[in-house]
């Protein structure tokens, strides 16, 4: 059985508080050779999952920027394969307040299987 995992960490940047970005960087280990792309989905507050992006094979990463303060984010990334979709398990966090220090780790990783 193949599986994908995927991680999350939610941080804050910007040399100014007033240019703060906050940001999801996920990442995933690309353990098929047989995908067309990854599709990258968020459920945002509870809303549901929406597509953000689908991406080309091979890729392992994406930065979903600028995300909203203290927000609830949930991600997963399907590998789409013309053998039939694989979805990773979910990864959750909220996001920081912008009024924190840039640079600081503000989020515990949570995996749902």
């Amino acid at each position: 059985m193949r599986t994908l995992v995927i991680a999350l960490l939610l941080t804050l940047t910007g040399a100014a508080l007033q240019a703060a970005e906050i940001r999801a960087v996920l990442s995933w280990t690309d353990n098929s050779s047989d995908e067309t792309g990854f599709r990258v989905e968020r459920n945002e507050a509870a809303a549901g999952y929406l597509p953000l992006v689908t991406l080309a094979p091979d890729v392992e990463s994406f930065v979903d920027v600028p995300l909203a303060p203290l927000t609830d984010y949930c991600y997963r990334v399907v590998a789409e394969r013309a053998a039939g979709d694989l979805t990773s398990g979910e990864v959750c966090g909220t996001s920081p307040s912008n009024a924190m220090p840039p640079g600081q780790l503000n989020l515990i990783i949570s995996m749902v299987p």
